[in-house]
């Protein structure tokens, strides 16, 4: 996103945290890191399969634009590479969020190991 220029007037970085109790889902607006550039905290339970749409839509966010990040590892030492085997079987994160899949933008990043 920053390297490549995209940059919006309002961008808003959203961070899913975890809890440790099964069920609930709030959002919060985090103070802002500088003009055009808002946090918005998602805490849901462990159990929550979240709609994400719907969490932006409460918060009154419309969203242009979804991005997210996923590692693809390479490996010559052969307890990462059945690391990679791992995380290459299971689906990502993004398949536990209802995202809007027409506005999603995938950045990988490459990890040798």
């Amino acid at each position: 996103m920053f390297y490549h220029g995209i940059m919006y007037e309002d961008n808003i970085l959203v961070s899913i945290i975890k809890r440790e109790d099964p069920y609930g889902v709030t959002g919060f607006f985090k103070p802002d890191l500088s003009d055009g550039l808002r946090v918005f905290e998602v805490q849901t339970g462990y159990m929550e399969v979240v709609d994400m749409e719907e969490v932006l839509r409460e918060a009154d966010i419309e969203e242009r634009s979804v991005f997210y990040g996923l590692e693809d590892i390479t490996a010559g030492n052969p307890f990462w590479k059945l690391f990679h085997l791992i995380k290459k079987v299971t689906p990502p994160f993004i398949n536990f969020y209802k995202f809007p899949s027409r506005k999603l933008h995938g950045v990988l990043t490459k990890v040798t190991m």
